[in-house]
């Protein structure tokens, strides 16, 4: 499959009062024609950041490497040309849809609103495209609910006026930013559920953001793994759950509950590290059981998929 979005050597930087601070570096990547890509990383680890920066929300921002959606540059270009591409060819679902949708607006409108911009349809062409998108989201009489207003909504039905809205113009990659977060266990399900047939229907690129490598492992094919703003891991889904080399994915995986866990949770001691500071060597050296004086010295690369000078072997998984 060739490559719809392609990111390479991606640096996010942000000029503060106490002093610079690089919220991703050298983040590299790239999504498939109707391939799914899912960025996980604690609060802070730059994954949001790093797919902000893509479309130029982050007023303010240093960004630096390439990247190209369809071929198209995105890094550089300019306010219009990004303009014309996001909702259209490329569009997003943010983790909050009651602060991302306007609660002025009736529900219908702000559907039918990117089919207006980009297609140029009529109201009543928009209107009616609109209750259709509703409908395919899965809500109960879409007709009447695109007369509603936001606060009229429950969370579940919010988050798939979203999604509605950013499928109006059928694009060609969906990034969705942590698209469950406050939604409860039942809803997050349906929701998944939601995104993952759309996407397989419509042969979409697919991003996932999320903090949850469980959520995440049920959808995408890819695996990127983000800590204190640098890619620490990156492949296969099923490989990287099941045999990761970096010690900090292991960690991951060994705080995360499972139905047959039944003893306590193991914890990844320590806290992330103050990007504001200087940081020599590897970023998770201070936390990991693994570290050794090399660790802190110098900047460790991403080889073979792996930002870790002593990656671990299957048979070491075990005592992390």
């Amino acid at each position: 499959m060739s490559a719809l979005l392609e990111v390479t050597g991606l640096t996010v930087r942000f000029e503060t009062k106490r002093g610079g601070l690089t919220a991703a570096e050298d983040v590299s990547f790239s999504v498939p024609a109707g391939g799914t890509l899912g960025i996980v990383g604690e609060s802070g680890s730059g994954k949001s950041v790093s797919v902000l920066s893509l479309l130029g929300l982050l007023p303010g921002a240093k960004v630096t490497g390439t990247a190209s959606l369809e071929g198209k540059k995105l890094i550089g270009a300019s306010e219009a040309e990004l303009t014309k591409l996001r909702g259209d060819r490329v569009a997003m679902i943010f983790q909050d849809p009651m602060t991302s949708l306007d609660p002025s607006w009736r529900v219908g409108d702000q559907v039918a609103e990117p089919l207006r911009l980009h297609r140029g349809l009529d109201a009543a062409a928009a209107r009616a495209k609109a209750t259709a998108l509703l409908e395919s989201v899965g809500l109960p009489s879409p007709a009447e609910l695109a007369r509603a207003y936001p606060h009229h909504l429950s969370g579940g039905q919010r988050q798939r006026v979203m999604i509605a809205a950013a499928l109006a113009c059928e694009p060609a990659l969906l990034i969705a930013d942590e698209p469950t977060t406050a939604l409860d266990v039942t809803v997050q399900a349906q929701v998944m559920e939601l995104l993952a047939r759309l996407q397989r229907e419509r042969k979409m690129g697919l991003v996932l953001i999320s903090h949850d490598l469980g959520l995440v492992s049920e959808v995408c094919e890819e695996l990127l793994v983000m800590y204190a703003g640098q890619v620490v891991e990156r492949g296969p889904t099923k490989r990287l759950l099941s045999a990761p080399r970096h010690p900090y994915v292991a960690g991951l995986l060994a705080s995360t509950p499972t139905l047959e866990g039944t003893g306590r949770l193991k914890e990844i001691p320590g806290t992330v590290p103050d990007l504001r500071l200087p940081l020599p060597g590897c970023r998770f050296a201070e936390r990991c059981p693994q570290a050794r004086p090399e660790c802190t010295k110098s900047p460790v690369s991403l080889l073979d998929e792996v930002r870790c000078l002593f990656p671990l072997s299957p048979s070491r998984l075990s005592h992390v």
